[in-house]
């Protein structure tokens, strides 16, 4: 990657304000702490293909048929293709872009059609002094998140690295609000002990001590929050937190003070949702990648 590259990458992190969303992810692996310097070396420019099958009928003559444009088939076949575009180090994490093509089947008037729909998406790596923990935090929406964990995690098990799912639990999303003295704006509730009732969704504006939302919340359990709030060198912020890590930013920050709101609010009440199994590597190929718990990345 060429140095304008990397300073245009360098700039997009610490200066580019926008309303930004991001889910985070536990990075496990099976010893010592990860150096990010080594890292950025192994992801920069990976890349992968793969191919999907070709529907027989692609001639779009009828409903049934889907027709598929020459620019995306290579050699009569379809490739979608995954890379690590830019890395760069940060004082405190491994921040990097990444493009993701996936299939869209469009209707038009009485065809189908075939494309290949291809998504920018940036993503972070870092470890946490307060929790002793690596993360992965990928930027965008949920749908995003999956695509590029499982991209990533096709590049982090060569390294003897997996990315797994977090968890909010409800206690800790009302912990962050009330932490943050936060209004609330918009709550999602569910587990109601009810037959006909399974969710409730509210909105208001600072309705966090009306009786009818407590006597709700104390019978169910909250699945998402929105909230405003002030804190630290963040402006005046409007955010939503939910139980699967997400969390959403209305107001434009930058990816810095992102990622340093997860690091005093959110990375320490998360939770790993499974133990997942480690890819054997061998490690002595990957020495530099790996450091003591006491080392400095």
């Amino acid at each position: 990657m060429n140095s304008m590259a990397t300073a245009n990458l360098a700039l997009t992190y610490s200066q580019s304000k926008q309303p930004i969303v991001g889910v985070p992810f536990f990075l496990v692996h099976r010893r010592g702490r990860i150096n990010l310097i080594r890292l950025k070396e192994k992801l920069q420019g990976r890349f992968t293909e793969e191919e999907i099958p070709i529907p027989e009928e692609t001639t779009g003559k009828t409903e049934e048929e889907i027709y598929i444009p020459d620019i995306f088939k290579e050699q009569e076949k379809i490739l979608l293709k995954s890379s690590i575009d830019e890395t760069v180090l940060t004082l405190s994490s491994l921040f990097g872009k990444a493009t993701v093509d996936r299939p869209v089947q469009l209707d038009y008037r009485d065809k189908k059609i075939l494309v290949i729909g291809t998504t920018q998406i940036y993503f972070a790596i870092l470890y946490d002094n307060k929790t002793k923990r690596h993360y992965l935090v990928v930027f965008g929406s949920r749908a995003n998140s999956r695509e590029m964990h499982t991209t990533l995690n096709s590049f982090l098990g060569d390294l003897g690295i997996v990315s797994v799912p977090s968890k909010l639990e409800p206690e800790r999303i009302d912990e962050v609000r009330r932490e943050l003295n936060g209004n609330l704006l918009d709550t999602t509730l569910g587990n109601f002990p009810s037959q006909t009732i399974t969710k409730k969704r509210i909105w208001g504006r600072g309705y966090q001590n009306e009786p009818a939302y407590l006597r709700d919340a104390e019978i169910g359990s909250i699945r998402q929050h929105m909230f405003e709030f002030k804190a630290g060198n963040l402006p005046y912020s409007v955010v939503t937190l939910s139980e699967d890590g997400l969390t959403r930013f209305y107001t434009s920050l930058t990816y810095k003070d992102f990622e340093w709101f997860l690091r005093e609010r959110i990375f320490q009440r998360l939770r790993q949702i499974k133990k997942p199994e480690v890819p054997m590597v061998a490690y002595t190929t990957l020495d530099d990648l790996f450091e003591s718990e006491t080392s400095e990345s």
